[in-house]
């Protein structure tokens, strides 16, 4: 079986939920994932071929797609943007 990575931005654990601080990148893409959703990307990826790198989640697809279109250096911002204080 080939090796894959899901990639996920944030998901709606305990862990996440209960954070003393949420980083500002957190509360702008929003915590929408479940750790079932995550699951059934697992059993997604072991059940049929896919590629290695899966995003997960609508807002994450988006930022990925927009990673392989466009420089490295404007995803760079994005994410400096989204992450501002």
């Amino acid at each position: 079986m080939p090796k894959q990575a899901l990639l996920p931005p944030f998901v709606k654990t305990p862990m996440v939920e209960d954070a003393d601080y949420q980083a500002p990148v957190v509360s702008r893409l929003g915590v929408k994932l479940k750790a079932e959703d995550i699951a059934a990307k697992v059993w997604e990826a072991a059940a049929r071929e896919v590629p290695v790198h899966n995003p997960v989640g609508g807002v994450f697809k988006m930022i990925k797609l927009f990673d392989k279109l466009l420089p490295s250096a404007s995803t760079r911002l994005t994410m400096t943007f989204l992450s501002r204080e």
